[in-house]
């Protein structure tokens, strides 16, 4: 872990133990081990991030491309590399950042420019999706209002709502709680002011809660890797909370 490896010692070992552990324990995590791309893309968007931190901004750069080319949302690398392209042009008012990010970037609009050439709409993908499936994407001030009439439908024995029919009793509360787990994370790292981090949290969250439905926000959620940082942290600081959550997990 990025952080073990800054601070060093025995608290920096721990806290990248206990990271690694938020992460395996995770209830999704599962499939980091299938042929999903979640592990390639938390992979990359690892490396990107720290080679930006680091300063080699060709090679973040590349990584940015990768993660934006094998997850739908990857395009998210873009959030923390600007911010910490941001913070290094304000320290050194040097450009050295832009290849990076325009090769991140690059990543990030080759998939549609190549549907928008191949099929004349660059959101295909969305479309489609939205055509057979009962979701479509929402304004997230409706994320609650979703929310609640589903929590209703399942107590009151009623069933889900159909623009979440689609997850099961068990993967509907595995859901909210991603969400809810995200919007802690979020807050930790305002809280402890970093900003890169936050960024690419508060992107995956409004993302999430934008989409018209929490279908696969479990397995989404592994591309956000502030969120471990934030369970790594808490666990190395607070043994009893790990005690208590891993096994839950």
């Amino acid at each position: 872990d990025e952080s073990a490896r800054e601070e060093g010692g025995e608290k920096g070992e721990d806290d990248g133990l206990t990271v690694a552990q938020a992460l395996l324990f995770f209830p999704s995590a599962f499939v980091l081990a299938t042929v999903y791309s979640e592990s390639l893309a938390l992979f990359c968007i690892l490396l990107s991030v720290t080679l930006a931190r680091r300063g080699r901004w060709w090679g973040a750069g590349l990584a940015g491309a990768a993660v934006a080319l094998s997850r739908f949302n990857g395009f998210l690398v873009l959030l923390p590399l600007f911010v910490v392209a941001l913070a290094s042009w304000r320290s050194e008012r040097r450009w050295r950042p832009l290849p990076g990010l325009l090769l991140a970037a690059a990543g990030a609009g080759a998939y549609p420019i190549y549907l928008w050439v191949r099929f004349g709409d660059p959101l295909i993908y969305l479309h489609l999706h939205s055509a057979g499936w009962p979701q479509h994407p929402r304004f997230f001030g409706f994320f609650l209002w979703d929310v609640a009439k589903a929590v209703v439908g399942v107590l009151g024995g009623e069933g889900l709502p159909r623009n979440v029919q689609t997850m099961s009793r068990t993967v509907f509360p595995l859901n909210i709680a991603v969400i809810v787990l995200l919007s802690w994370a979020l807050v930790a790292s305002v809280r402890k002011r970093v900003w890169d981090e936050t960024a690419l949290l508060a992107g995956g969250l409004l993302l999430a809660i934008s989409a018209g439905n929490l279908d696969g926000a479990v397995r989404y959620g592994l591309l956000y890797f502030p969120l471990f940082r934030r369970l790594g942290e808490t666990f190395a600081a607070r043994p009893v909370v790990r005690s208590i959550a891993i096994p839950i997990l």
